[in-house]
């Protein structure tokens, strides 16, 4: 008989212990607990592993975090602050919108421009390394985001910490960028949110007098042809 769930009394009586198991003055047979403790403990099972997955976090959760934040900036307390400043919420909020906007456009040319690496590889049977390539447009995205003004400012550091986040468990979960042993690549992807969250400071720190391109150039790799950033750049606007 399982003593997880019932309490045996000095008069012989089962005291339960879970909600919905009948209190001490109701007497059950053995077998009766017993198929009670084996239901409960597949309940328990079953609920660890949701538990488990609850914690992943979606496409759609990510969104609705960063929507979260944007609302959270622009109501209420600091709506109050906005409009004492002579600042109007609503375009606070069109400018984080903005933002968010420019920094997803960077991230498309970031995977264009890694494609453009493996093409110019095939094509000139080459073996040009694209690592690195995501710190210049991490570096442009924040820059040009911070520069919508102070929405731009606000969206920049919750976008970014989500961003890192985001690819932190689907480099655990086997199907990010990074692979390997799982420990390596909990380490790997840690160090490379270290450099991708530093080139996001550069961007958002950097000379307001000189393009965002000027201001993260030394983030480009070496080793990659300025003419691929040159290319992307024609294709989508910069």
């Amino acid at each position: 008989m399982s003593e997880r769930f019932w309490v045996k009394k000095d008069d012989g009586e089962f005291d339960g212990s879970l909600p919905g198991v009948p209190k001490k003055g109701y007497t059950a047979d053995a077998s009766a607990i017993e198929a009670m403790a084996d239901v409960s403990n597949v309940k328990n099972e079953v609920g660890d592993k949701k538990a488990v997955n609850d914690e992943l976090i979606t496409d759609k959760q990510l969104v609705e975090l960063l929507k979260m934040s944007k609302k959270g900036l622009s109501m209420g307390r600091q709506g109050d602050i906005l409009h004492g400043l002579g600042i109007n919420p609503a375009l606070f909020t069109l400018e984080q919108v903005i933002a968010m906007v420019e920094m997803y456009a960077q991230l498309k040319k970031m995977h264009n421009a890694q494609q453009k690496v493996k093409d110019t590889n095939q094509q000139n049977k080459t073996n040009i390394s694209n690592e690195g390539l995501d710190k210049f447009y991490h570096c442009r995205a924040h820059c040009i985001a911070t520069r919508t003004g102070l929405g731009g400012i606000a969206a920049s550091y919750p976008a970014g910490y989500a961003k890192e986040v985001y690819d932190l468990f689907k480099n655990a979960l086997e199907k990010g960028t990074i692979h390997g042993r799982f420990h390596k690549r909990i380490v790997a992807s840690i160090i490379d949110s270290i450099g991708d969250l530093a080139a996001n400071s550069t961007g958002r720190l950097g000379d307001s007098r000189i393009s965002c391109n000027d201001v993260c150039d030394d983030q480009w790799p070496k080793g990659v042809p300025k003419d691929i950033r040159d290319k992307v750049d024609a294709e989508f606007g910069k």
